[in-house]
């Protein structure tokens, strides 16, 4: 599990890419809410994050209602905390172009 209170704040960046890290008793999760102009530029970014999300073999919780995407990224096979591998794949879907 990642040491949150000690975690450097601007290598990951958190808050300027709008990630809210949350606890709940003993797991913890990274989220991020999105909006996008329509249906399809927010289709558009879950298909980036999918092959993200192969590539790296690690899958986040996605809901998306019209234009409005939130991702929750914890790695499952470890209790549903934060690890190493939710933070790569914060990064590269950091890289993602939003329009």
């Amino acid at each position: 599990m990642i040491d949150f209170l000690h975690l450097p704040q601007k290598k990951y960046n958190m808050k300027s890419t709008g990630w809210i890290i949350s606890h709940k008793k003993s797991t913890s999760k990274l989220t991020n809410i999105y909006e996008f102009k329509n249906f399809v530029h927010a289709f558009s970014f879950l298909t980036q994050v999918a092959f993200l999300s192969e590539k790296l073999k690690h899958h986040p919780t996605i809901t998306n209602t019209y234009n409005k995407v939130t991702l929750q990224l914890s790695t499952h096979d470890e209790g549903d905390v934060v690890t190493e591998k939710d933070l790569k794949l914060k990064a590269e879907i950091d890289k993602i172009k939003i329009d």
